[in-house]
């Protein structure tokens, strides 16, 4: 990280929250929280030294933490967990004869709001799941007498929005629908449990079983496939079926807009139910900007690319033009697809050489080179396809795949010990403390 980069640093600080206004958020004077946060960091390089895990290589502390996370307690584990998730600096900084004190306890507090709002989503999401799990087992739920019953404004508003996003093909199929809709409604106004989650009830009902729903009298479904995991085939038919899926989507959402007004309905729960039984809150938070009107669940593995993690601060410089690299990722160059490819391959024929990458501390530059050279003449790309003049670009790809790759295992390292947070903080008390 150069100079400029700590300038710019100093800038998002300044155009977020002003140390002050942070210091009165956390009610703390800058000589307590300074000694505060000497005392985390203390907590943490010992917790690292217990544990053999490499503040000096970012790249490779998820992957270790991974390894070992069962010999740890849930509040050692969750402490270093969210340093690497949400660290901006504050921990994995190679080079601090840079920064000022100021900047430091700027990263320190937003770290430890960073912290507490994690503690709280994995406490909800750990409670979440516990509930949805016995919920699973619960087919007993439906077995009720069927009446055409239930709340009339409830079966109104569904029959509305389900004709608002999907299509009726007859009319006498108007009828059905809506008589099916009152069994549902009756089944919620006869069963707390199910007015507990009505808006993910009602979608998965609806929603895997679409066909008959709208066409078979006095319908029944089966509790446990109400409950199966259903990845929807969003690019499929060249991209046809993307409409489908927004109005899926907006049929749930319109759903629990509703049901929110109903106190005996818990919301947010259906929302994590959502996001656990479809690809769709993963789908669209990997493809459309954060919105704060949009109540969608954010899935971990969402969570975790937001944090915008990057365990490498420096890249070896091999003197490739920004526009040449950019020009080559663009497909700009003839034998682009062919080389990346190519690349990608021996990479995933090799971990070796991933592991040996991850192993080199990030200031060991040099090293760093010299095993992206090798790997370029182990790959013996034809000479008559790559002119020797284009050498330090392909060093520069070869450099950025192996990050992704690096990258890409961190994210699911995070993933894996996320998950096992989740299952172990239903009933631990961490203090999170600024």
């Amino acid at each position: 990280m150069d100079f400029d980069e700590y300038d710019l640093l100093n800038q998002l600080i300044d155009t977020t929250e002003t140390l002050e206004v942070k210091l009165q958020q956390a009610n703390l004077t800058f000589i307590q929280a300074k000694k505060n946060m000497t005392h985390f960091i203390a907590q943490l390089k010992d917790l690292c030294a217990t544990y053999s895990l490499p503040l000096n290589n970012k790249s490779k502390f998820p992957q270790k933490l991974s390894q070992i996370m069962q010999n740890l307690s849930p509040q050692d584990l969750f402490l270093l967990y969210t340093a690497i998730l949400y660290d901006k600096g504050l921990i994995f900084d190679i080079e601090r004869t840079n920064r000022t004190s100021e900047q430091d306890i700027g990263c320190y507090l937003t770290l430890k709001k960073d912290l507490k709002k994690c503690f709280d989503e994995f406490s909800r999401k750990a409670t979440y799941k516990s509930t949805f799990s016995k919920l699973k087992n619960q087919c007993s739920l439906t077995n009720i007498p069927l009446q055409k019953s239930g709340t009339e404004a409830d079966i109104y508003f569904v029959f509305q929005t389900f004709t608002k996003y999907f299509a009726i093909a007859r009319n006498n199929d108007s009828e059905i629908i809506m008589d099916n809709i009152a069994l549902i409604c009756s089944l919620m106004a006869n069963n707390e449990e199910l007015l507990h989650i009505a808006p993910i009830f009602i979608y998965q009902v609806i929603s895997k079983h679409k066909a008959r729903f709208c066409k078979t009298e006095n319908f029944h479904f089966e509790w446990d496939k109400l409950w199966s995991y259903k990845s929807y085939q969003i690019a499929a038919d060249n991209g046809k079926n993307f409409n489908n899926i927004i109005d899926l989507v907006n049929f749930f959402l319109d759903l629990c807009h509703y049901f929110s007004q109903n106190s005996a309905v818990d919301v947010e729960l259906s929302h994590y139910i959502f996001s656990e039984s479809t690809n769709l809150c993963e789908w669209y938070y990997s493809n459309y900007e954060y919105d704060e009107k949009v109540t969608l669940s954010v899935p971990l593995t969402i969570r975790i690319t937001q944090s915008n993690i990057d365990c490498f601060e420096n890249m070896p410089s091999y003197g490739c033009t920004d526009e040449e690299f950019t020009d080559f990722f663009s497909y700009k160059k003839s034998y682009t697809k062919q080389v990346k490819q190519t690349i990608n391959q021996y990479l995933a024929a090799h971990p070796a050489m991933i592991e040996q990458y991850i192993d080199i501390t990030p200031t060991n530059l040099d090293k760093k080179q010299h095993l992206v050279y090798k790997i370029l003449d182990d790959l013996a790309l034809p000479a008559k396809y790559i002119p020797t003049t284009d050498l330090p670009l392909l060093y520069s790809v070869i450099t950025t795949l192996i990050e992704i790759e690096i990258n890409q295992q961190t994210e699911k390292a995070l993933f894996i010990i996320g998950n096992q947070l989740i299952d172990t903080l239903l009933d631990i008390n961490i203090q999170i403390e600024a």
